[in-house]
């Protein structure tokens, strides 16, 4: 079957079921299938160099980590983001408590780990929620990591509190007469200097270190604050540990007496002198 279609002298035969004998009044068909496409999704690109896009690169990594994952991504996942950030929080905070900077090496560590462990809770926090299944050994690891920083701080605190000045003043002024070539296998006329502000302390701490065979010249300091200033005199090998000793013991003397100790000098002792 067909049909004709005539325009003007032109007369046009369509067959039947072509798409020009549909009704012009009958709207389009669309048909739409069963199942989806699939998306495409944007091609991911890292750009370390970008200081806002690594971060966020860095949390997608974080939070992109399942129970599906091979094993050896798992236990990297778990020393980079959940063990590496705990081990770093403690050797800042012993770095800190090192140097201290005028604070108490218990304030230190506390202000560092305040500062880290909540960035580290939440990876933490993370993995016991992104990987299902149980790792006893994973929080066994973990306590026991714990339980070591924590004899580690407190042994370290330990040491921290039996030195109270740090020997690095001392050390870095040895390392000065090395440079300058000294040779610090032979005794040096070393030169402490030790302040007070009443006579009568000046010459109590004058007998002591006398009794311990120091050479000892007392003076009235100059300067616009009235103070007496304590030159102790002993000829020794500059070994930093043993001035680091009577760097202690002079501070401690000195505050006995509302003191201060100042340091000591020596002169350049180079080889074959005497």
């Amino acid at each position: 079957m067909s049909s004709k279609i005539e325009i003007g002298n032109i007369v046009f035969e369509v067959p039947e079921g072509s798409s020009a004998s549909h009704s012009r009044n009958s709207g389009p068909e669309a048909s739409k299938p069963e199942t989806p496409e699939p998306l495409e999704e944007t091609p991911y690109i890292y750009r370390p160099n970008d200081a806002f896009q690594s971060a966020v690169d860095e949390a997608r990594a974080i939070a992109s980590i399942t129970s599906g994952h091979k094993p050896w991504v798992l236990k990297t996942w778990f020393v980079l983001f959940v063990i590496g950030p705990l081990v770093y929080a403690q050797l800042f905070a012993l770095a800190l408590a090192q140097h201290k900077y005028g604070w108490d090496w218990m304030r230190t560590v506390a202000g560092a780990n305040l500062f880290i462990l909540p960035i580290w809770s939440i990876y933490y926090g993370i993995w016991r929620r992104r990987v299902k299944k149980a790792k006893s050994n994973r929080r066994l690891f973990l306590v026991l990591a714990l339980v070591g920083l924590c004899g580690g701080l407190f042994i370290f605190g330990s040491y921290a509190r039996s030195v109270p000045e740090p020997a690095y003043t001392d050390a870095a002024l040895v390392q000065q007469l090395r440079r300058a070539g000294s040779d610090l296998t032979q005794a040096h006329g070393i030169n402490f200097y030790l302040y007070f502000p009443s006579e009568s302390g000046a010459r109590w701490a004058a007998g002591r270190l006398g009794e311990m065979g120091f050479g000892i010249s007392l003076a009235a300091a100059e300067g616009g604050i009235p103070q007496w200033q304590l030159t102790a005199s002993r000829r020794m090998v500059p070994n930093p540990e043993e001035l680091a000793n009577l760097r202690a013991y002079f501070g401690d003397l000195c505050s006995s007496q509302g003191g201060a100790y100042d340091g000591w000098d020596t002169e350049v002792v180079r080889a074959g002198m005497h």
